[in-house]
């Protein structure tokens, strides 16, 4: 995740640490480039069809996993003990 944190503006820094330490240990390294979600992006454009998700990379493709296994305490569970 690459964006701009202004650092002078102190009072968001503990939870841009947190958040960004969070979706560090989101996907175990295998995120997606943002060419990619562009790629799909475009394709979900210009498809023809009226799909209305579509999966961008394998970092969702296991939290989608994840969601189908887990229920749904299980599942925010997780997902808050990552951003813990």
């Amino acid at each position: 995740m690459d964006f701009f944190n202004d650092e002078s503006l102190t009072e968001y820094q503990e939870f841009l640490n947190k958040a960004g330490a969070g979706f560090g240990k989101m996907g175990n390294g295998i995120q997606s480039p943002p060419e990619y979600a562009a790629e799909i992006i475009y394709e979900a454009a210009t498809d023809g069809t009226n799909q209305l998700r579509y999966i961008v990379g394998e970092d969702a493709k296991e939290v989608l996993k994840l969601r189908k296994e887990l229920d749904d305490t299980a599942f925010n569970g997780h997902i808050a003990g990552i951003f813990s």
